[in-house]
C-alpha cells in the first residue's frame, strides 16, 4: 500500500467545508462501492481540525483470484478514520493527522506531517512531510498475520513564474518492510503448475513529478504533469497527465482529463516460470502494462440558485474511463494477452461554511 500525499503549495489553512461523496467502480470482473465524509473548521485563522471517514465494499473476482487465488471471490468492507491538525504562523503551514483503517484481512495505522514555508515574497513555496506506517496483513481464511513497516518523505517546491503561471517540483521516498509485501491469496506459476510465489522483504521506491498550472481565469486553469517512478524491484513507470478546467457559465464547470500510465514488470515477475528463482510472482499489478484514462467532472454551484444561505455550495458528478493492456500477463483460461476496460462513478457535494 502506499501513501496518499498531497503537496502543500500555498501557507493557508485548508478551507471550512463539509464534503459528501460516493464512489462506484466496475472492471476486471471486481466492484468497489465506497462512501467518503470529510469536515474542516478552522479556529482565528490559525488552526484547523478535520475528520476523515471512509467506508469501501471490494467484490473481487478478477481473473488473477479466479485462476491463482486460494479463494474464488470475496466480499469485504473497508473502515479508515483519519483526524487532522493544522496550524498557521508567519507563513508558515504546519499539517499533522493520524488515521486508521481495518479490513478483515489488512489493519493500517498512520501518522503524517506535513509542513511549508512561504518564501520570496510569497512567491515561492518549500514543503516536505513524512509519514510512518504500522500494518498488519493476514488472510481471511487463515489466523497467519505479518507486519509491514512503511516510510515516507517527501519534498515539494512551488514556484510562481508568473501572475498565470504556477511550476511546482516534487520528490518522494517510499520504503516498506515485511514478510509479506504482495497480494497474499495469489499463487505463482511455473512450468504451468501453481506454486507458492515469493516476493523480496524489502521495498525502496523512488519518484520525481512535474507539474505546471496555466491560469487563464481565476475558475479556468490547465494542468500538466508528468511522473517518473523507480523501485529496488526493477520497475519504472511513466505518467502523463493533462487536464483543462473551464467555466461554462456562472453556474456550471467542466474538467476534462487525460492520463497515460506506463510500467516494466518487476525482475521476478514471470507469466510462466521455466525454473524455480528465489524470488517469483504472477501478480499482474507487478507486470508490464499501459493504462489510458480518460474523464470528465461537472460541477454545478447550485446553491446560487436556491439561497444566499447556500451560496458556493457545488454538487460535483465525475465519470473515467479506463482500459488497461497486458503486454507480458497472459489469461491462463484462454492463453491470451489480457486486458480490460473499467470505468468510475463519483458524486460528491462540497459545503463551505
Amino acid at each position: 500500500m502506499l501513501f496518499i500525499t498531497q503537496g502543500v503549495t500555498a501557507a493557508s489553512l485548508p478551507e471550512e467545508n463539509a464534503q459528501v461523496s460516493v464512489r462506484y467502480y466496475s472492471g476486471d470482473d471486481t466492484t468497489i462501492t465506497s462512501s467518503h465524509f470529510l469536515i474542516r473548521k478552522n479556529i482565528n485563522n490559525q488552526y484547523g481540525l478535520s475528520l476523515t471517514q471512509i467506508r469501501d465494499n471490494t467484490r473481487n473476482g478478477s481473473v488473477d483470484v479466479q485462476t491463482q487465488a486460494s479463494v474464488d471471490t470475496y466480499s469485504e468492507n473497508r473502515d479508515e478514520t483519519s483526524l487532522g491538525l493544522n496550524f498557521l504562523n508567519n507563513g508558515t503551514l504546519m499539517l499533522m493527522r493520524t488515521s486508521y483503517g481495518d479490513e478483515p484481512d489488512y489493519r493500517s495505522s498512520t501518522l503524517h506531517l506535513d509542513i511549508s514555508q512561504e518564501m520570496f515574497g510569497n512567491t515561492s513555496t518549500f514543503g516536505f512531510g513524512f509519514s510512518r506506517g504500522w500494518d498488519v496483513v493476514g488472510r481471511t481464511d487463515t489466523e497467519t498475520e505479518w507486519d509491514l513497516d512503511r516510510q515516507n518523505l517527501r519534498f515539494v517546491f512551488s514556484q510562481a513564474m508568473s501572475k498565470r503561471w504556477l511550476s511546482q517540483l516534487s520528490y518522494e521516498h517510499i520504503s516498506e518492510q515485511g514478510e509479506v509485501l504482495g497480494n497474499p491469496y495469489l499463487a505463482a506459476v511455473q512450468q504451468g503448475a501453481l506454486v507458492a510465489q515469493h516476493y523480496p522483504q524489502t521495498r525502496v521506491q523512488h519518484s520525481v513529478s512535474f507539474t505546471n498550472r496555466l491560469f487563464f481565469h481565476p475558475r479556468s486553469v490547465a494542468v500538466l504533469n508528468y511522473r517518473y517512478f523507480t523501485d529496488s524491484w526493477d520497475i519504472s513507470s511513466h505518467t502523463f497527465s493533462l487536464t483543462h478546467i473551464k467555466p461554462v457559465n456562472p453556474l456550471w464547470d467542466v474538467d476534462l482529463h487525460y492520463r497515460f500510465y506506463r510500467q516494466n514488470a518487476a525482475s521476478f515477475f514471470f507469466d510462466n516460470a521455466d525454473q524455480s528463482y528465489l524470488y517469483l510472482t504472477r501478480d499482474k499489478i507487478v507486470s508490464q502494462y499501459n493504462q489510458h484514462t480518460f474523464g470528465v467532472i461537472l460541477s454545478y454551484v447550485w446553491g446560487k440558485s436556491l439561497s444566499k444561505k447556500l451560496d458556493n455550495v457545488t454538487l460535483n458528478a465525475s465519470f473515467d474511463f479506463m482500459r488497461f493492456t497486458y503486454d507480458g500477463y497472459t489469461n491462463i483460461a484462454t492463453g491470451e494477452v489480457y486486458g480490460f476496460d473499467a470505468y468510475s462513478i463519483q458524486v460528491y457535494i462540497a459545503w463551505p461554511f
